[in-house]
Order: structure tokens, then C-alpha cells, then sequence
């Protein structure tokens, strides 16, 4: 359903405080049809979308199965969305405005589309979250009381694509599985005295950080497992020895073995072992000594502030 009327300012969610009735839609009616109150015919795909439509009410979908597809294009819901504990296709809410979404436990068979889009007021919840696609963040905003993004324990099968997003608070992945890699390129997550990135336990096959990446607060990989390709970081605000990074690649069946990060020369800094700035055409520096956290082959990075370590 469209309800757009052409006109980008007047279209945004932004004003839609200035919308006519005629673009709400109660939440009564979306969860009906969500769940089957209009069946399309046998054989045609099912699919809901709404552009440019006022949500009014709370979109309850706890415990839910939704077989349908759910699309929101320039929406505004006026309260936060639940979906604790549902199974469904394909979510993408892109250009909209939410007060937060709840997704513990939630069973995704595709894609989490949220490009674009303002949660305000509220965090993204995807604690314990199943996910078979991937998870889209790109240039959205999103602002917590405290923590942006809890997805501890979040178990996906594609990739977490956070590019320029930017944060009010801290993005927590304790203990993902992110076996297509973490793009944050361009990324900024604000949580100045916290955590900014708290990424312990993560598993993953690559780790981008690069582009502008900005982190006002604590940066924590603590025992991340990077078994793959790469990790690329260009941490602005940070001189080249402030950026610790050390890769894990696979060294036979069932290992990983930790190696620097591509284009980067390693240095021994106390007992950290660090990568500080491009090699210089044919430079090997030796290691003097091994670092504990080298010799274990845990992710060397422990913190980085914005400005200091």
C-alpha cells in the first residue's frame, strides 16, 4: 500500500506529526494480515508492504509465525515493535522511524533489512536471535538509554553490515557467530566513559573497521576468533601504534594460527604485540620475544579509547 504523496520533505517520518488520517494504519490490522487474515491464492507469494504509513499502537508480534514477507518503507511507528520469540521471512523496515525493536530469541529464514532508518528512544534487541540471511544497518541510527545494540549470542549464517551506522550508545556482540564477516566501514558508535564496541567471543571471518571508522569509547575483542580472510582498520583519531590488530587464519584442520593483518608491519610494545602503520617495501622486523596473547592465539586487541589506550 502506498500512501506516499510525492513530496520528499513531507514524506519524511520525520513529519509525520503533520500527516493526515488518512495515512494511519492501526497495528490491529497489520498483525491480522501478517497472520493470514487475507490469504493470498494458492501458489502466489505473500507479501505485506506499507510505505509512507503512521503506525499507531504497540506492534506486538511475540511468539508469532509469519510466513509472509514484511516490508515498511518511510513509515513512523509510534511505539516499539516486539518480536520475542517469532518466526518469520524476510523483515525490512528501511527509512522509517522506530522507538526500538525487541527481538530476543527471533527466527529469521531470511534477511533483517533496516537500512536507513532511526530507532530512537529504544535499543535493537537480538539476544539469542537465529538469523539465515543477513543483517542490513547501513546508515541507519540508532540511540539507546545505554547500549544500542544488544546482540549477544546472536547466531547468523550470512554477514552483519554496519556501514556508517552510527550509534548512541554502545554495539554489543558478546559470543556472536558471524561466519560472513563484520563490515563496520565508516561506522560511528558514541559511548563516551563505555564500551563503544564490546565484541568478545565473536566468531567471524573478517572484521572491517576501515573507511573513517570512529569509536568514542572502549573497543573490546577480547578471545574474538577472526578464522578467514581479513582485518582491516583505519581508526580515525588514532596515531598507527594505537591500532592493535592481530589475525587468526586456519593452519590445518580445526586450527587457527595468528598471523599480522595484511599491509602491516608488527611490533612488540611491553607484552602486546601490535601492528603500527604500512610495511615498508621489503622490511621483516623479528619479533624479539612472543607475547602471552601471541603464543595463546587470541585476538591481541583488548581496548581502544578515541584519543588514548
Amino acid at each position: 500500500m502506498e500512501l506516499r504523496t510525492g513530496m520528499s520533505e513531507a514524506d519524511e517520518p520525520a513529519a509525520a506529526g503533520q500527516w493526515g488520517p488518512e495515512r494511519s494504519v492501526r497495528t490491529a490490522v497489520v498483525k491480522a494480515l501478517l497472520l493470514g487474515a487475507n490469504d493470498q491464492r494458492s501458489g502466489a507469494v505473500a507479501a505485506l508492504r506499507l510505505a509512507g504509513a503512521r503506525i499507531t499502537g504497540r506492534l506486538d508480534l511475540s511468539g508469532a509465525e509469519i510466513c509472509h514477507t514484511f516490508s515498511l518503507e518511510g513509515c513512523r511507528l509510534e511505539q516499539a515493535m516486539s518480536l520475542h520469540g517469532a518466526t518469520t521471512r524476510t523483515i525490512r523496515i528501511t527509512n522509517s522511524w522506530v522507538p526500538g525493536i525487541g527481538a530476543e530469541l527471533v527466527r529469521i529464514e531470511d534477511d533483517l533489512d533496516l537500512r536507513r532508518s532511526v530507532l530512537e528512544g529504544g535499543s535493537l534487541i537480538l539476544i539469542n536471535a537465529r538469523m539465515a540471511g543477513n543483517l542490513h544497518l547501513a546508515d541507519a541510527r540508532i540511540s539507546g538509554p545505554t547500549v544500542a545494540v544488544r546482540a549477544s549470542g546472536l547466531v547468523m549464517e550470512g554477514g552483519f553490515f554496519d556501514e556508517r551506522l552510527i550509534t548512541q550508545g554502545g554495539l554489543r556482540l558478546p559470543g556472536a557467530q558471524l561466519p560472513r564477516g563484520l563490515f563496520l566501514q565508516g561506522a560511528r558508535l558514541e559511548n563516551r566513559g563505555g564500551v563503544a564496541l564490546a565484541a568478545g567471543h565473536v566468531a567471524t571471518s573478517t572484521v572491517d573497521c576501515s573507511h573513517g571508522f570512529t569509536a568514542q569509547g572502549v573497543v573490546r575483542l577480547r578471545r574474538a576468533r577472526i578464522c578467514g580472510s581479513r582485518v582491516a582498520t583505519s581508526h580515525r583519531g588514532l596515531p598507527h601504534a594505537r591500532q592493535r590488530v592481530v589475525r587468526r587464519s586456519p593452519a590445518g584442520p580445526g586450527r587457527c594460527r595468528p598471523r599480522q593483518a595484511s599491509g602491516f608491519r608488527r611490533l612488540e610494545t611491553g607484552k602486546r604485540t601490535v601492528a603500527a602503520g604500512p610495511a615498508r617495501p621489503g622490511e621483516r622486523r623479528p619479533l624479539r620475544r612472543r607475547s602471552r596473547l601471541h603464543r595463546s592465539g587470541d585476538l591481541a586487541t583488548r581496548r581502544i579509547h578515541a584519543g588514548q589506550c
